[in-house]
């Protein structure tokens, strides 16, 4: 990588179990990847000491190396469905969790839609293209619900992502929580993220 001049690597851990030691490993040294994300921020559990077990160890770990944060992902449901209760606020969550995400030490790596507080879009068995979705549906609905497409513009055909058909549908709910509508509202969850 060297030859390409400046550039920037990162690396996907998901080792289950071991996946500190091996963003400790992976980015030790001048010779390996500037930084990597795990899985492990990526769970269901959204609790203080959870946050703190998971910080505490890559520093104890790595205490010389960068880590890359992250809360949602192409093969996980978004964190504001994932950690939201009952009854509490999506948007209020949305600007907490990355609030949160900025105080830590590390790069950040956000998600399309993170920076509009979209939420897992529910989807139609004939919609989802995704073969653990299909393969397990109903108990388990694949990764298609945080894989939909952006939503730029509310007015545009499939909310300005693409006039062709894209390959999962743009969902309804996502459309109100679109750029152009977030751009106009001073309080909205984009301008919180900018």
């Amino acid at each position: 990588l060297d030859e390409y001049g400046a550039r920037m690597t990162v690396g996907e851990v998901g080792d289950g179990t071991r996946s500190l030691q091996t963003v400790a490993a992976y980015t030790s040294g001048r010779d390996k990847l500037h930084m990597c994300y795990t899985f492990d921020l990526l769970s269901a559990e959204f609790s203080a000491a959870h946050l703190r077990g998971c910080v505490t160890a890559i520093e104890e770990l790595s205490s010389d190396r960068w880590v890359c944060w992250a809360f949602s992902n192409h093969d996980v449901m978004r964190h504001v469905s994932r950690w939201l209760r009952p009854g509490e606020d999506a948007a209020a969550m949305a600007k907490f969790a990355i609030a949160l995400l900025s105080t830590i030490r590390g790069s950040i790596c956000l998600y399309q839609g993170e920076e509009l507080g979209l939420q897992e879009a529910e989807l139609a068995y004939e919609d989802l293209r995704d073969p653990y979705g299909i393969r397990f549906w109903p108990g388990f609905k694949g990764r298609d619900g945080c894989r939909t497409p952006m939503v730029w513009e509310s007015h545009f055909v499939n909310a300005g992502f693409s006039a062709a058909k894209p390959w999962l549908p743009v969902p309804e709910e996502h459309i109100a929580r679109a750029v152009d509508i977030q751009e106009r509202d001073p309080d909205s969850v984009l301008h919180f993220y900018r």
